[in-house]
């Protein structure tokens, strides 16, 4: 519409070389005009604001979806430019403990064929020595504290976080003296008692005896042993092993526990009541759970081994005991064996 009016308007008044048609340039000046008027006819224009309009639009959508693909890329190549070293320093010290990683040492072949029992001995290695040659326990290597100190190792073990405080303990130990004594015992007793891994416990204690062999804390270190041994089966070596404790200064102290404890063995073990009455009886007047426990199961094994009158007279015994925890049973017990008189019973 607007274009039409323009060039009605133009015819009106045009000037008088569009009028005239018989020199070039009013010829030309016509060519000119009818070029002009096509450009501005409507369905052309239109068309070409259309485009211009539907480019916009693209342009307009695409640009937010471009900026969030740039910050991507990015973000992605900064992640993976980062050095690795900040990966460790982000550890956190709640890691499960650790061990230092022992060297790999490589088989050495055997010398010759003609020594049978040294290579025998290389092939088949002692328990003790299988212990420390495998991992220990569950407990693989990891990031190692920067700095810590007892009363960390204390402080953990005091908040139940056993196995932080086993693994501050074990890096503790890794120096010399008292402390580190101290120390490796505490991570053995921790990884026994808290964490119960008691694999890891032995291989612990197997260290403490190569490391420090004159350790004033062997009665400890080796009591610790024998509970442990128990606790993982290998009843024989709990059996030696407390044999041998009983036989020092430090045994001698610790003979009530000693001695409860074998009998324990022998008993739920080994069935053997025979050998656990020797074991109970060295308990007889011992106050405490201990001293309890130990005359009530010796009076048992008796009845099992059909002493029925040295049971009786143990029964009693026990029944006499200001602390007896299981009286009633105790008594029944008692009154079931009949009426034989106490005085033909000797303990054993």
């Amino acid at each position: 519409m607007g274009v039409s009016r323009m060039t009605s308007e133009r015819s009106v008044s045009e000037p008088p070389r569009l009028v005239s048609e018989r020199d070039n340039v009013s010829l030309l000046l016509r060519q000119s005009e009818q070029a002009f008027r096509a450009d501005l006819a409507e369905g052309p224009a239109w068309h070409r604001f259309q485009q211009k309009t539907q480019r916009k639009r693209w342009m307009l959508w695409l640009a937010p979806a471009a900026a969030s693909v740039a910050i991507t890329l990015a973000l992605a190549a900064a992640h993976f430019r980062r050095a690795p070293a900040a990966e460790f320093a982000a550890l956190s010290v709640t890691a499960e403990p650790i061990v230092t990683a022992e060297p790999i040492v490589a088989p050495q072949p055997v010398s010759s064929a003609s020594d049978p029992e040294r290579a025998a001995e290389r092939r088949i290695p002692s328990p003790s020595a299988a212990r420390a040659a495998t991992p220990v326990g569950r407990i693989a290597a990891r990031p190692i504290l920067s700095s810590v100190d007892d009363a960390t190792c204390r402080r953990w073990a005091h908040e139940g976080k056993a196995e932080q405080a086993v693994r501050c303990f074990e890096i503790l130990s890794q120096g010399t003296g008292l402390g580190a004594e101290v120390a490796l015992y505490q991570a053995a007793r921790l990884s026994s008692d808290g964490v119960r891994d008691a694999r890891h416990a032995l291989a612990l204690l197997d260290q403490h005896r190569e490391r420090f062999p004159n350790s004033a804390l062997r009665g400890e270190v080796e009591w610790l042993r024998v509970q442990t041994l128990e606790q993982v089966g290998e009843l024989d070596e709990a059996l030696s092993a407390s044999e041998a404790l009983l036989a020092t200064p430090s045994g001698r102290a610790l003979a009530s526990k000693l001695h409860l404890l074998r009998g324990h063995i022998y008993v739920k073990a080994r069935g053997d009541c025979a050998h656990a009455v020797r074991e109970f009886v060295e308990l007889l007047g011992q106050p405490g759970a201990d001293g309890d426990d130990a005359e009530l199961e010796r009076a048992q094994c008796l009845e099992k081994l059909a002493r029925a009158s040295e049971a009786r007279a143990a029964y009693e015994h026990y029944l006499q005991r200001s602390d007896a925890r299981q009286a009633p049973l105790a008594e029944q017990r008692r009154l079931m064996l009949g009426s034989q008189p106490a005085a033909e019973a000797q303990p054993e």
